[in-house]
């Protein structure tokens, strides 16, 4: 219910208590957590050929390797890489590594990075919403990368919702828009607590991750 009242036109910050906020952010982290691992999951489902690029790796240790460490992820296969340069590794012809690793990886801190590494939510006082908000924008790159990036030769360098040039999968989508969701709504939380403008882009125009 919070979740939907914060989603709908109108909503405003001041309408919520100091425990419902802390609800609310707490109810967003646990929502985002689960889709990351649920993409990293359908990611793997669909390139397979990542996942075997490491001997004996499966998506499980995958899974915790990432989402079982708090804070900042630096790992030696990904050359300490992290937040956007770690995405970035995924659409990048050079790297021959885990693609799908790289680029949940780097999601995942770049999202950290946006919070200060930080999920104790009583100190939203301190959390500036423009990074957060710039994180949702980034997932609307990194969606759009995933679509339309391809390699040298023409194939897509991760297969998501689209496979020979046909769009057969539509629960990405909705994964990215739960993902966006919830970047947007604790943007606008923060802000309108801070009083605080937060400096907008126009969508359309996005091609290249924002810092955060």
């Amino acid at each position: 219910m919070l979740l939907a009242s914060c989603g709908g036109q109108g909503f405003n910050i001041k309408q919520l208590a100091k425990s419902d906020i802390d609800m609310v952010s707490d109810m967003m982290l646990l929502e985002g957590r689960a889709s990351l691992i649920q993409l990293m999951k359908k990611l793997y489902k669909r390139n397979p050929a990542e996942l075997e690029k490491v001997t004996g790796m499966t998506v499980e240790r995958r899974i915790a390797m990432i989402f079982e460490q708090p804070g900042r992820l630096q790992f030696i296969e990904l050359g300490k890489t992290e937040e956007l340069a770690a995405m970035n590794l995924a659409f990048s012809d050079s790297y021959q590594g885990d693609r799908v690793f790289a680029l949940m990886a780097g999601l995942t801190t770049m999202l950290r990075q946006a919070y200060n590494y930080d999920d104790d939510f009583y100190l939203i006082d301190e959390l500036d919403a423009q990074p957060i908000y710039n994180s949702a924008r980034n997932i609307e790159v990194m969606a759009w990368k995933l679509r339309h990036k391809k390699t040298p030769q023409g194939k897509l360098y991760l297969i998501s919702s689209r496979k020979n040039g046909v769009i057969d999968n539509t629960s990405f989508d909705r994964l990215y828009g739960k993902l966006i969701q919830t970047q947007d709504v604790m943007a606008k939380i923060i802000a309108d607590k801070n009083n605080r403008t937060i400096n907008t882009v126009v969508k359309s125009t996005l091609s290249v991750f924002l810092p955060i």
